[in-house]
């Protein structure tokens, strides 16, 4: 999406004004006349982008009432905004009156790319507001923090707190999809296995307490009843050594596929690493990249060119001048000859005379036709030296026209060499993505089978203690002599033993689905990790991209969003700048940190945009930010700002001259403002 052009009519200090956008200068500076000790404080700089913030977002970085946005003096004002969007195919035109007395009025117009102008209805001015911000797609603090810039409310990105710049940076890594996800809430399972827990405790209770009454109603030995007791304790000893083999089987089988799955961790581990050294390396490649600057190589030849194609004219020019004057020239030569051919001599005295000379006397007509044949050799001279410059200047074209030949031929080449690198550069990062997700695959795996591993390790234990105690039980079998009827008292034990087996299966399910939750949670927390790395890695890329076209020396490092031995994701985000040494942000000079403030808002604009489903908006107004920049840091920063091929608007107080390029001046006349272009 693009600005396309704005009309101000009675709006703060401006009773008259049309911009278009496509000028698009990149300083901004004001004089201010009527009070001239304010130098350029109150010459109207911000009042374009004032009508800018009224006109999208209904409000002003002023904090005034709208009414205060009128001319002093007028009864209301008007603010039209012109804007394209090439993905919609769509031009909408936004008009804003405001009154000083009364409500504002809004007018909505959009036009589909060679239509007509249609109005878009609506049934009260909040629901237009709404319509304009979807139509940009912007929320208003977006519109504030990225595309136009003002002091009073700009947040660095290295003073901004940590929560800030966590914010910023999960907002680019599209976090917020799995926001809550790793936040699991087992409060209500957790009540609920506790509770089966306790139950189960309940039923041992009441199983230690059957077994021990019946064991007091055996009072006389049965040899017949001790020898089905016997078999039935061994079998379920056989039975109880059966299953710890089974285990044990499935225990070498988990221990297999955890050393393979360890195995091909480590691999891809180091797969990893060499990724990211090819990835490191493409990065430094693409930000070292310098390409040529073609255009004006081009520009010069071209100049050349028409240079010696003017000159060439020139010369045609005079040859065809001398042409006139030999045909001139020739014809009074005819003429003289011809009189010449009349010539009599007087036979007395031997005297030459013709009858009718317009040329004068014979001698005279002779001394006339030896000077025009004088000329005419002269002439013809002059024609040949003429026509050897033409030839000189023809063989010069040509030499220009193969160079510029020569120079296509290597923007082509060198286009392709940059694409080459800038290639290489995704497919290592798509490569070490993709690691990545296997990496986090397998670590799943492995802590799967360590809890398999785990739980049979449990279960060969609990099966030990079973056994140990059926062993206890088979020695002490014929130890009571009780003859009374016990059947009510074991079918009570064996139903309770039934509730314990069912509530167990219910614990374990219940303790399986904590721990899944658990590790659920656990992974959603690594991916958020990666996403914000990746966030992270990318905006520093594009800082440093754009801090080698300031041509500064300096780099920026950002760490932060580390998961924790212990499982505890720490987000900390620390900046740090280096040159030759890692410093603070604060130990640099004002013009140095200008361009690091100037590189990071143009990499967070560069984030914003290339999530925005409709490309973002191609517009940056920074008003006064860089306060502590002189001339000549100004001067680089105009000229990174000219490549992002953007309408990039800077207010600043710098009115060096040697600042000339691109400026829009703005001068307060008889307390109204004007738009004046700077020669």
């Amino acid at each position: 999406m693009r600005l396309d052009k704005i009309k101000l009519e009675n709006f703060l200090t401006y009773k008259e004004l049309e911009y278009d956008f496509s000028r698009s200068p990149l300083l901004v500076q004001g004089k201010n006349l009527t009070e001239e000790d304010q130098e350029s404080n109150g010459s109207g700089k911000s009042g374009i982008f004032s009508g800018i913030e009224f006109c999208i977002a209904a409000s002003n970085s002023r904090d005034v009432r709208d009414q205060e946005l009128v001319m002093f003096g007028e009864k209301e004002a008007r603010t039209q905004l012109y804007a394209s969007c090439d993905v919609r195919k769509q031009t909408i035109h936004i008009d804003w009156t405001i009154k000083v007395k009364g409500s504002n009025k809004l007018s909505l117009k959009v036009m589909e790319y060679g239509g007509e102008w249609k109005e878009i209805s609506f049934s009260n001015v909040n629901d237009g507001k709404k319509y304009i911000l979807d139509w940009f797609a912007i929320e208003k603090e977006d519109l504030f923090n990225y595309y136009i810039i003002n002091k009073s409310r700009f947040k660095t990105f290295f003073k901004a707190s940590n929560k800030e710049k966590v914010e910023l940076i999960n907002r680019f890594s599209d976090a917020s999809i799995i926001d809550g996800l790793d936040k699991i809430d087992n409060t209500n399972l957790q009540t609920e296995y506790d509770t089966i827990k306790s139950n189960i405790d309940k039923v041992d209770g009441k199983v230690e307490l059957i077994g021990e009454q019946i064991a007091e109603e055996k009072t006389k030995d049965v040899d017949a009843e001790n020898e089905n007791v016997r078999v039935r304790i061994k079998d379920e000893i056989e039975d109880a050594r059966d299953i710890q083999i089974d285990v044990l089987e499935e225990i070498k089988e988990f221990e297999e596929k955890l050393r393979s799955d360890k195995k091909e961790l480590r691999d891809l581990e180091g797969q990893l690493v060499n990724l990211e050294s090819k990835v490191t390396r493409a990065n430094e490649l693409v930000g070292q990249y310098k390409s040529q600057d073609y255009d004006s190589a081009l520009s010069t030849v071209v100049e050349k060119l028409e240079l010696q194609g003017d000159l060439y004219n020139d010369q045609d020019d005079d040859i065809s001048q001398l042409d006139q004057k030999s045909l001139k020239l020739g014809k009074l030569i005819k003429e003289l000859d011809i009189e010449l051919s009349g010539a009599i001599v007087c036979p007395s005295c031997s005297t030459e005379f013709t009858l009718d000379c317009k040329h004068g006397t014979l001698d005279e007509v002779k001394a006339k036709l030896d000077r025009a044949k004088q000329i005419e050799i002269q002439i013809e001279d002059k024609k040949k030296s003429h026509s050897d410059v033409m030839d000189s200047i023809s063989k010069k074209m040509e030499e220009l026209n193969d160079e510029i030949v020569k120079i296509n031929e290597s923007r082509d080449v060198d286009a392709k060499q940059k694409q080459s690198l800038i290639s290489a550069f995704n497919k290592a990062t798509t490569d070490v993505q993709m690691l990545n997700k296997n990496i986090l695959r397998l670590e799943g795996d492995v802590n799967e089978h360590k809890k398999d591993i785990a739980d049979c390790e449990a279960d060969i234990k609990k099966l030990d203690l079973s056994i140990k105690t059926l062993h206890s039980d088979l020695k002490n079998v014929g130890a009571n002599t009780s003859v009374i009827n016990t059947d009510a008292l074991e079918a009570s034990l064996q139903s309770l033993k039934t509730d314990k087996v069912e509530l167990e299966s219910s614990l374990d399910i219940k303790g399986d689905e904590i721990y899944k939750r658990n590790q659920w949670a656990n992974n959603f927390k690594q991916f958020r990790s990666h996403l914000a790395k990746q966030s992270l890695e990318a905006i520093e890329f594009h800082m440093n991209r754009y801090l080698d076209g300031m041509e500064s020396d300096l780099k920026v490092k950002l760490e932060g969003f580390k998961m924790l031995a212990n499982g505890t994701f720490k987000e900390d985000i620390t900046a740090k700048i280096i040159r030759n040494v890692e410093r603070t942000f604060s130990s640099f000079s004002g013009g140095e940190q200008g361009r690091l403030l100037f590189a990071a808002i143009l990499a967070n604009r560069h984030m914003i945009n290339s999530t925005h489903k409709y490309g973002g908006l191609d517009f940056l107004s920074i008003d006064e930010v860089f306060e502590g920049v002189d001339s000549l840091g100004l001067k680089k920063l105009v000229k990174s700002a000219k490549q992002l091929d953007i309408a990039v608007m800077i207010i600043t107080h710098v009115t060096d001259e040697e600042v000339n390029d691109d400026i829009l001046l703005i001068e307060k006349i008889n307390g109204m403002s004007y738009v004046k272009t700077k020669e």
